[in-house]
């Protein structure tokens, strides 16, 4: 996974965006806030809207709510998309698919370097010419957060996440408080998390 050569003309902007767009349109954007600068560069995320609410029924198929939750299953697969490289040194990445893998247990999931091994060929069929951009998987009823696993597979050193527009999406959709009645995705760059907003209000605009 290669990045532009491109070189920055100018510093990158003081915020991460995260946007959500129509799967067929990178135009039509809806804003769901300004997020914290990553270093040594910005990034602005763009998720199809069919994509990101596949994963959202993904993580809640895996653990429903109103059952027990001795039964729950946590979840998760391969984003797949691509990326640009501005002349200001921004990044922008583009989400356009998903590539559920096997559910894990109620406290853990895991892909293998067999599994990764085994999707990247049909990933490639189905999206020719996309790139892991990411992954993504459910913490149901555990928070939304980066577990010493998660640190260990989903930082730089995993071996996996190793580009500065690849980033790990964390949704909880059991999460219940004041802020976030139906749940939250979080968002991670190398271990540091970068904006959290609730499933089922994805677009605020303040």
């Amino acid at each position: 996974m290669s990045s532009s050569s491109e070189t920055p003309e100018s510093p990158p902007a003081a915020f991460l965006g995260f946007e959500v767009v129509s799967l067929d349109d990178h135009t039509a954007t809806m804003p769901i806030g300004e997020l914290p600068l990553i270093p040594g560069g910005a990034v602005k995320l763009f998720f199809a809207e069919n994509v990101y609410w596949d994963i959202v029924k993904q993580a809640r198929r895996a653990a429903p709510a109103e059952q027990q939750r001795r039964y729950h299953k946590e979840t998760g697969g391969i984003l797949v998309g691509s990326f640009r490289r501005t002349f200001q040194g921004d990044y922008f990445v583009f989400v356009d698919g998903c590539e559920p893998m096997e559910d894990g247990t109620l406290t853990t999931f895991s892909i293998s370097r067999q599994q990764f091994a085994t999707a990247l060929p049909q990933m490639r069929a189905r999206w020719p010419g996309m790139l892991v951009v990411g992954i993504y998987h459910s913490h149901p009823g555990h928070g939304v957060y980066h577990s010493e696993l998660d640190r260990r597979a989903l930082g730089k050193e995993g071996g996996v996440l190793v580009e500065p527009w690849q980033f790990s999406l964390v949704i909880d959709p059991l999460l219940r408080s004041a802020k976030f009645p139906q749940g939250a995705v979080g968002i991670f760059f190398d271990n540091v998390e970068r904006g959290r907003f609730g499933i089922d209000e994805p677009f605020p605009m303040d």
